[in-house]
């Protein structure tokens, strides 16, 4: 089996929040709950806001301990909120009138936490 499904059925299985774009997997640094990058080749990962790192064992080893850290954290994902964009805008065309300015504005405020999002994220 190779790195890449060892590393996503442990996020999987231990319901930790993450999503991936190959080769990278994005998930809540056990040190500081920002976002933390795991190469799924190398199965090495680091954080950018608070330099932590480690590899698919060491997070292994939290995972099984007492000291977890943020791992049980959130982290914003881009392409499940663009999906949610898109059926709250869906939901606008097909509600009534007085729940169009409710609907509207969540849509509205969704899309700019996405376009921030996406503004700041490095290339």
């Amino acid at each position: 089996m190779s790195t890449e499904y060892v590393a996503l059925s442990f996020f999987k299985t231990n319901k930790i929040d993450y999503y991936y774009k190959k080769p990278i997997i994005t998930f809540p640094c056990p040190d500081c709950g920002k976002e933390a990058k795991m190469n799924a080749f190398e199965a090495t990962w680091s954080c950018n806001a608070c330099f932590a790192r480690g590899t698919l064992v060491s997070l292994i080893k939290l995972t099984t301990s007492s000291h977890s850290g943020k791992l049980t954290e959130s982290i914003y994902n881009p392409g499940k909120e663009i999906l949610d964009i898109r059926r709250l805008l869906q939901e606008v065309k097909r509600s009534s009138s007085e729940r169009n300015q409710k609907l509207i504005e969540k849509a509205y405020n969704k899309t700019n936490a996405l376009y921030s999002y996406l503004k700041t994220e490095p290339e």
